[in-house]
Parts: structure tokens; sequence; C-alpha cells
């Protein structure tokens, strides 16, 4: 079970992982979100893509590679995270999981390797 932790006062450093999800809360509350890889390289093809997140538990070297290759080439921000499941639950997954409007998801889809955040999200 994932622990919340505060958020720090404005103005204090915040860690990376932090920072990551306050991102991607803000980018799934604007709708900004792809989450997968078939979203997510729509996206970054699509130039769309400002910021790509990939987990490092990942175990197939090709869907990495690609989204690795796909951020160099489309000069998009690729950060890494350590865990699919924690990547999964910042990204909303979870959220699905629980909602009686979405039956599409089991519970093995909470973990996700790629998600991105939409150039849209400026601020």
């Amino acid at each position: 079970m994932a622990t919340e932790t505060a958020a720090p006062a404005p103005g204090e450093p915040m860690d990376v992982n932090s920072a990551v999800k306050l991102v991607l809360k803000k980018a799934l509350a604007h709708d900004g979100l792809c989450r997968g890889l078939r979203e997510t390289t729509r996206a970054i093809e699509k130039h769309q893509a400002q910021l790509c997140i990939l987990a490092e538990d990942c175990d197939q070297p090709d869907y990495k590679k690609l989204v690795e290759a796909l951020c160099a080439e489309n000069n998009v921000n690729l950060l890494s995270v350590p865990e699919a499941k924690q990547l999964g639950q910042w990204a909303g997954v979870s959220l699905m999981l629980t909602s009686s409007q979405c039956r599409l998801y089991t519970v093995q889809d909470e973990d996700i390797y790629c998600c991105s955040v939409h150039a849209a999200l400026q601020d």
C-alpha cells in the first residue's frame, strides 16, 4: 500500500518523484495525460507530448527501446520512475479501476509502463 506524503511548502525543494506525481495529477485533472504505449506513441509522433515517463521495471526491452527512440527523435523529455505500479497509481489508472462506470480495465492493468503529458499543459 502506497503512503501519501505531504506536499512540500511553497518555496521548499521537491524531490523528482514528488514533482512527477504533482505534474501527473495536474495533467490528469486537465485531460492532458496519455497512458500506455499506444496513446503515448501517438502523442509523441504528433508532437503533442511535452514529457514522457517510463517505468524502470519494464521487462520488455523493445518497449523501452521504442519509447526512448521516439523521445530522442522528437525532442521529448524522458523521465524514469522506479515501478510501473506506482506510475499507474499516479496516472490515475487505479481510479478507473474503482469507477463503476468503467469496467474495461482489470486489476492487472493497474501498472503501466509509460505515459506522456500533452503540450497543452504549458503552465
